[in-house]
């Protein structure tokens, strides 16, 4: 049993918030059409698998498949990097930066060890934790990494014609030029997220253009006119010498992490800093200390106004999820119509009765009542993973 509060959806995924109600835990809920163009929750699920066990990655805790929908169950984090950074003036501090870095740098390491590239580094797929874990940067959305090596441990091959996956403002050179993407993209693109926070924008940002493609295109001339020298005017060095080791690596080499952290740990000893985990976001607001007393509502469910509804579930026996008794659910009225949408995986196989939701504009009441009878089939994993996880209840 678990409460879920649901929230407007975007034109792929929609991401909630809930809570198993018997052990308490927190939890971050994704779902995706199982008819989706771009399917990546399963693929997701699988990686969160294999990373885990490192405290730098939040833990699946369940992954489904309804007539309708794929549902994906984490733990639920704290704010993102790119709200604090917002909530700080757009500026980082110097030791901040470094610890981040440090952490960063960390987890890509990881994901690298295990075969996988992200392709979308950027401050909102990194979120701080909850509670006792709020202190370290967590890496999340794996919806875009790949597989750089395959079965036989052979790397993939060099292609170019490729679009771009990720997000243009921090990606590589090579990735506008439609490279393959391979572990020197995801260290690139870190460069520009750390320079990022310490200069509080960059230089093509803000570009725009016709179509998207035409804004792409003028975002890789700019990245490209843009000297590492003059990107970094004003900051120490160590940052240049990141970038261009970036830069320079060839598409199979293995980047040397411990020197990159290398760089950033020098400049932190030579500043005399000291490794406490307390980030400018504790200096600027005191709620966000690690305690994990605020979280971020907007990462986890968009950008939509809430309102209240509530609606009394009653399950059947052939179900693979703890009962639930009472799902409470919040959504616009603008989505009411995806009310079945929102119970599928969550429910799995329920009959709800007597939906009840409130509408934010007049304060009015509208019933519904949705009757469904969902079974639950097997998820089906993308043939570039060959195991296929099994259903399992939401439990430690």
């Amino acid at each position: 049993m678990f409460y879920a509060h649901f929230p407007c959806f975007d034109t792929h995924l929609l991401y909630s918030t809930g809570e198993d109600v018997k052990t308490k835990h927190e939890l971050a809920i994704k779902l995706e059409p199982v008819n989706s163009t771009r399917p990546q929750l399963a693929a997701e699920y699988k990686i969160y698998n294999i990373l885990k066990g490192n405290d730098g990655f939040p833990t699946a805790r369940y992954y489904g498949v309804s007539e309708a929908h794929c549902c994906l169950v984490l733990d639920l984090l704290g704010p993102n990097l790119e709200e604090l950074f917002n909530k700080c003036n757009r500026r980082f501090r110097l030791k901040t930066v470094l610890m981040i870095a440090e952490q960063i740098l960390s987890r890509i390491e990881y994901v690298h060890q295990h075969s996988i590239i992200h392709r979308d580094i950027k401050p909102e797929n990194f979120l701080i934790g909850r509670k006792e874990r709020g202190s370290i940067v967590h890496l999340i959305d794996f919806g875009l990494a790949k597989k750089y090596k395959d079965s036989s441990n052979r790397h993939i091959p060099y292609k170019d014609n490729k679009s771009l996956t990720g997000t243009a403002r921090y990606a590589s050179v090579a990735t506008h030029q439609g490279i393959e993407q391979s572990r020197r993209d995801d260290i690139e693109s870190i460069g520009y997220l750390l320079v990022y926070f310490l200069r509080g924008s960059l230089p093509w940002q803000g570009l725009h253009a016709n179509t998207k493609k035409q804004k792409y295109e003028r975002i890789s001339q700019k990245k490209q006119e843009t000297t590492v020298d003059s990107l970094c005017h004003g900051f120490p060095s160590e940052f240049v010498t990141y970038l261009k080791f970036a830069r320079a690596l060839r598409f199979e080499d293995r980047p040397d992490y411990g020197y990159l952290r290398g760089l950033f740990k020098t400049l932190f000893q030579r500043h005399s800093f000291q490794f406490d985990y307390v980030y400018d976001w504790h200096r600027k607001l005191p709620e966000y200390s690690g305690l994990g007393s605020l979280f971020s509502a907007r990462q986890l469910v968009g950008a939509g106004s809430l309102c209240t509804t509530v609606a009394e579930v009653t399950q059947s026996s052939n179900q693979l999820m703890p009962p639930l008794e009472r799902l409470k659910i919040s959504a616009n009225k603008t989505a009411s119509d995806q009310l079945a949408l929102f119970k599928r995986p969550i429910s799995l196989n329920p009959i709800l009765r007597n939906v009840v939701q409130q509408d934010k504009n007049n304060n009015s009441l509208i019933s519904q009542e949705i009757r469904d009878g969902l079974a639950l089939k097997e998820p089906v994993l993308p043939q570039s993973f060959k195991a296929t996880p099994r259903l399992h209840h939401l439990r430690r």
